[in-house]
């Protein structure tokens, strides 16, 4: 899939333009143009406008059973419109009482650069974004809600000159009879061509199904197999009939364990070529970090590891032995609270996952946990690793050698031989400082950027070797480029996480 995104913006009658091409002309006319109408004629008038294309191609192939069963090309536009009336600081996307509104909605249009047929649709979509802003400031200032003290009296909208950033189109072509040859080869290593027994699912189908878990944000496998089975849109992107049964939810379990983690690191391979091929993973500047997801263990079910008491009868036991009545909880609670060490991992251990960690979660509660990390491509987004971590790993601990297994994933999607050193910059947060990683990474001349968690570190107490990593990371991480590699880290690694775990829905672990 390619999706090429179009965005232009007019604020107080100043647009910024984009990098020329048909489609961009024709919006930016139609930008003005209606930008200056809608300011002189419309009350209230807008103070900033912005249109959006999304141009969006897509390549889909489907195997089944180690054959070709469906290969199609499809091209699309979708067109997002932001008009904001009213004032910087007071404006129709003000948001009142926890409210999660939803401003903007995409819609199609023609794909061919027919100036009258896309200016008639712009227009038509401008005029209707228009009146839903302007009823909803005008809901807005009337009703009771603002009238109370508001919780966040921020503007809605930065005054800040605008700035402009243009870079050129990337062209993404596909080789449909190569991905052909590739989605053979993956699906027929795992089938048995006796014919012996039922007929398995093709993996492509199994991996679609995974998919459309993540993005619908789905619980459990029953109930992606349910809405596949269910939907007719899904059945499609599945390449089933009506009249064909959709694998079900037991056999996920199955196929999953058959597949193996040769054949998903195979596929992950096989997405970064794709990736580097199109001119999508440079493998120059790395950034690293990792979050918090809970595990599907609940710490009710904790057991002590020498006693194999559950957690409240092992607290119960010492509170008896202190003198206090194991019958009031009150009693014991406080007991309990005041405890120390009462949360250790050396102590305490799930029965029914014994990988899973007691630590803190992203809201501050505590939780089974475990860490998710991913190795990212600063200069594309694109995801070169990803592991999860026991929750109470550091996250410098042997953080080298995954940025160098992260380097071998990048050389085995270039061909190039395992041992060769593309990665010029590793960029990450204060949690994976340590010295004697800085100094590994160093002596490979990877440039880190990290900054130092110890504002006054003596330095004097270090040993020659150490004080230099030391000073070479404080020197890259207070540079102009070390400032803007943290900049793309936060754009780039936070907002996958952001996708994968919270829009995801994958927060938890299935």
């Amino acid at each position: 899939m390619h999706s090429t995104v179009f965005l232009l913006a007019a604020l107080a009658a100043s647009p910024v333009f984009a990098q020329s091409s048909p489609l961009l002309d024709i919006l930016t006319q139609e930008l003005d143009r209606n930008f200056s109408t809608f300011k002189q004629k419309a009350d209230p008038a807008p103070y900033f406008m912005a249109y959006s294309v999304v141009d969006q191609q897509t390549d889909m192939i489907a195997g089944r059973l180690g054959t070709l069963q469906a290969k199609n090309h499809g091209h699309s536009r979708s067109l997002d419109i932001t008009i904001r009336v009213g004032t910087p600081k007071f404006d129709n996307y003000h948001i009142v009482g926890g409210e999660r509104a939803s401003f903007t909605s995409g819609t199609p249009i023609p794909i061919e650069d027919s100036p009258d047929a896309i200016k008639r649709r712009v227009w038509i979509e401008t005029d209707r974004s228009y009146r839903g802003a302007s009823q909803r400031l005008t809901n807005l200032r009337t009703s009771t809600k603002v009238n109370v003290a508001a919780e966040d009296t921020s503007d809605d909208f930065s005054v800040e000159p605008p700035s402009v950033y243009t870079e050129p189109v990337k062209h993404m072509t596909v080789n449909a009879e190569e991905w052909a040859a590739k989605v053979r080869e993956l699906c027929a290593s795992v089938y048995d061509k006796s014919g012996v027994g039922r007929p398995g699912i093709d993996p492509v189908v199994y991996l679609k199904m995974i998919m459309v878990g993540f993005f619908e944000d789905l619980p459990s496998e029953r109930a992606i197999a349910a809405r596949c089975a269910d939907s007719m849109s899904i059945r499609a992107f599945l390449n089933y009939e009506l009249d064909e049964k959709t694998p079900d939810h037991s056999s996920f379990t199955v196929i999953r364990q058959r597949l193996g983690l040769d054949l998903y690191e195979r596929i992950f391979t096989l997405t970064l070529q794709a990736l580097r091929e199109h001119g999508l993973l440079r493998g120059k500047n790395l950034g690293i970090d990792s979050s918090v997801i809970e595990a599907n263990a609940s710490l009710r079910a904790l057991v002590h590891r020498n006693t194999e008491e559950q957690y409240w009868d092992y607290v119960k036991r010492l509170a008896a032995e202190s003198g206090i009545d194991p019958d009031d909880a009150a009693a014991v609670r406080k007991f309990d609270r005041h405890r120390p060490g009462k949360g250790s991992n050396q102590e305490w251990v799930n029965p029914y996952d014994a990988d899973a960690k007691i630590g803190r979660t992203k809201d501050g509660a505590t939780d089974m946990i475990y860490k998710p990390e991913a190795v990212v491509d600063l200069d594309t987004g694109a995801i070169v690793q990803a592991q999860v971590h026991p929750g109470d790993q550091a996250d410098h601990k042997e953080m080298a050698t995954r940025v160098l297994e992260a380097q071998q994933n990048i050389n085995q999607a270039a061909g190039e031989k395992l041992d060769t050193l593309t990665v010029n910059t590793l960029t990450s947060d204060k949690g994976y400082y340590a010295v004697n990683e800085l100094q590994a990474l160093q002596q490979e001349d990877i440039r880190t950027v990290i900054a130092d968690p110890i504002d006054n570190r003596r330095l004097d107490k270090l040993e020659s070797d150490e004080k230099k990593a030391v000073q070479t990371a404080r020197r890259s991480t207070k540079s102009t480029s070390g400032k803007e590699l943290l900049r793309r880290r936060g754009m780039h690694i936070e907002r996958s996480f952001a996708h994968i775990l919270d829009c995801g829905g994958i927060r938890r672990t299935r």
